[in-house]
């Protein structure tokens, strides 16, 4: 078998390839043939530092694979299960860096249906740290399930880690309360993903205001990697009787704890590592992990916040450097291959195209002509569009006692107006009945009509407070009135040409006059009553800086504004002023989303859609799919983002840059533009500018030579 082995402490480069004689197993052993290897820090820590105990050791605690033989006394384990693997390498010389492993049957454990070896590989130190940890407190529980930490408020340090992003889906799953803490803007969207109700970046807020703010009495448990640099702020925020689990030494080996204070607040430290643990707790650890499983409850990848990188088992040492590193997410070695799904699912988005959709409520084409009845006093208005290109928006009509709430506008042109009017006409109300428009976001095809007849008739016209950048920039008088306002993000993708061209294609340089200001700026998340109905405002930025979706969870609906479509991805850097990483914005606005309840998605383009949860999925699974072939385009060195827009395919029928209009070429090279800067901001590329403004990616040094 072929295996990884190290003989000595030291660097990665220590770990050698070698051939193996394929191991037999002994009385009440298994032997597994490992399909996937997890790495954790402890990998590389016992590499570098603890004296090595047998001839060789191939590292390796956790993995999952198939039981391809049983020793004597093994009862409830057979030839052909799929298995994960705890503490794999722990005293004994091989773990799962290795084709195969032989292991105690106590420590090998069924893969529930349907869980794949990446979230088995992923199980292991993770999970069953962190149930030591939801599970430490001197009051309980000891067993995690549904309702085990109900009224429970728990802190989970560092939610973006494999250990984090565990504790928040098992305490999730348990029924707690989730406050995670994280450093920056991509980690906030793992954390969210796995499922934190809230989420703080303790380096943008007073972390203890911001905590306190959510949990004014305290919180019960906080799970901790980082005590010596967090112990102020956990004793800050613990309610008395309150319990802190470490389970790593993050930002130093020691800490300082104020005796007194500590005495006050009755606080219980309770240290977690699992090689010494009992092995009764262990064992209802790994079967509540499992029950989670099966559930559900417990996944990973980026829809459930914890990325995975995949390594080739001959290139361990790169996996140990990248978990050494701060690599975030999950490190996994592919020791043998499974059948993988085929990757169409991830581009195609959606099996029907948006010109061909039929929307439920109507029976019809979706941008038929009508008020179609959604939901009780919901009805969804289909308006025309200058071009054929997205056929219609839809405006949302919500009937109050009080008169008409729209959410978005529609496009100030005479044909949608008429249509409009036509279309309020049929539920016996006109343009004088509207009191209120939602407009979820600043583009003319959602705010222009709305402004229009709210200056008109005086409703009300809301509009997210980040978009006032972009209407004091189209309201800018020194602005050149012949030039688009994407001249400047063209020109930084490198597409200096097409900036040019668009200044000539007609609508491409707005009117200044329909440019008005709204009556009110939306700020932050929060309820908007609108009849008898309340309204979540939850702010989503992306696809515009002041995006805003609107939910009622009540009656089942996400009024998703561009956010969310059903057929379609949403454009992701065609915003003025350009923002700095849009793509990390939407990715994270679509976590926020994920949170909610599933509720039916009532979409500005296409057809109502039965399931926000499936779509903002899909969604998700296409942009890490664009990302990998975006660093992709980078192997032959630096590039402009218009230079890798035109080495990838668009469209859902895979159509080359060339075959793209004018318009959607530009709208590509902004594009490619977003996904390369999140790249750069995930470390895998670096980013530089010439004098003339236009940005030059690179793949990152290690990404080079991987």
């Amino acid at each position: 078998m072929k295996a990884v082995v190290y003989t000595e402490n030291g660097p990665s480069s220590v770990l050698d390839a070698v051939e193996r004689d394929v191991p037999e197993p002994g009385t009440g052993e298994v032997r597994v043939r490992v399909v996937r290897a997890g790495v954790n820090p402890t990998d590389w820590k016992f590499r570098a530092r603890v004296p090595v105990a047998h001839d060789e050791i191939a590292p390796g605690q956790d993995g999952a694979g198939v039981v391809d033989a049983v020793g004597e006394g093994v009862d409830d384990l057979a030839v052909g299960d799929r298995v994960w693997l705890m503490l794999a390498q722990h005293g004994r010389p091989y773990g799962t860096a290795a084709e195969y492993t032989v292991q105690p049957a106590d420590h090998v454990f069924r893969l529930p249906d349907g869980a794949d070896f990446d979230l088995g590989a992923s199980l292991g130190v993770p999970a069953i740290t962190a149930h030591r940890a939801l599970t430490s407190a001197q009051a309980g529980p000891t067993r995690l399930g549904p309702g085990a930490l109900g009224g429970k408020v728990v802190l989970v340090a560092g939610g973006a880690g494999a250990v984090g992003n565990a504790a928040i889906q098992l305490a999730r799953w348990s029924g707690a309360t989730v406050i995670a803490t994280v450093s920056n803007t991509e980690k906030a969207f793992l954390a969210r993903a796995a499922g934190a109700d809230h989420v703080v970046n303790y380096r943008e807020a007073d972390a203890a205001q911001a905590i306190r703010a959510f949990a004014p009495d305290g919180v019960d448990l906080v799970v901790e990697v980082a005590p010596a640099e967090n112990n102020e702020l956990d004793l800050a925020v613990i309610k008395n009787h309150g319990t802190i689990a470490v389970y790593a030494d993050n930002g130093g080996p020691t800490f300082t704890v104020d005796i007194l204070k500590t005495f006050w607040l009755n606080v219980r430290y309770q240290f977690v590592l699992l090689y010494p643990l009992d092995p009764g707790l262990l064992q209802a650890a790994a079967e509540d992990v499992n029950t989670a499983v099966a559930s559900g409850a417990l996944r990973v990848g980026w829809q459930a916040g914890l990325r995975l990188h995949h390594y080739l088992l001959e290139d361990a040492a790169a996996a140990h450097d990248a978990v050494e590193h701060g690599a975030i997410g999950k490190v996994l070695i592919d020791v043998a291959e499974p059948p993988r799904p085929s990757r169409a699912g991830a581009s195609s988005l959606s099996a029907t195209p948006t010109a061909y959709a039929v929307s439920p409520d109507s029976g019809e084409h979706w941008a038929a002509e009508g008020a179609w009845r959604v939901a009780t006093g919901v009805h969804r208005i289909p308006l025309p569009l200058p071009s054929d290109v997205l056929k219609a928006v839809n405006v949302y009509v919500l009937e109050t006692d009080d008169g008409l709430t729209l959410v978005d506008g529609g496009w100030a042109i005479q044909e949608a107006r008429d249509v409009l009017e036509r279309s309020l006409r049929q539920l016996g109300a006109g343009f004088g009945d509207i009191r209120r428009f939602l407009v979820t976001h600043v583009h003319r095809d959602h705010y222009s009509m709305a402004a229009e007849l709210g200056r008109e008739y005086g409703a009300d016209v809301a509009l997210g407070a980040a978009e006032k950048a972009s209407l004091d920039l189209l309201n800018d008088n020194e602005r050149p009135r012949a030039e688009t306002p994407f001249f400047a993000s063209l020109v930084s993708a490198g597409a200096a040409e097409l900036a040019e061209r668009w200044n000539q294609v007609e609508n491409a340089v707005p009117k200044q006059a329909v440019w008005l200001y709204p009556d009110t700026w939306l700020e932050g998340d929060h309820t908007v009553p609108v009849g008898t109905r309340m309204l979540d405002a939850v702010h989503t930025p992306g696809h515009t800086a002041g995006h805003y979706v609107f939910a009622d969870r009540s009656a089942g609906l996400l009024f998703a504004g561009d956010h969310v479509l059903p057929t379609i991805t949403p454009s992701i850097g065609f915003t003025m002023p350009p923002a700095p990483d849009p793509l990390g914005d939407f990715m994270a606005s679509l976590a926020k989303v994920r949170a909610l309840p599933d509720l039916t998605v009532l979409p500005a383009h296409g057809p109502v859609a039965p399931s926000t949860h499936a779509r903002v999925d899909e969604l998700l699974a296409h942009h890490e799919h664009r990302l990998e072939r975006s660093l992709t385009t980078l192997d032959g060195g630096p590039l402009t983002a218009l230079a890798a827009a035109t080495r990838l395919s668009w469209t859902r029928h895979e159509r080359s840059f060339d075959e793209l209009d004018l318009f959607n070429q530009g709208i590509a090279a902004m594009e490619t533009k977003a996904h390369l800067e999140l790249l750069v901001a995930r470390g895998l590329a670096t980013r530089s500018t010439t004098p003339e403004g236009v940005v030059l990616f690179a793949r990152t040094t290690s990404e080079v030579n991987r």
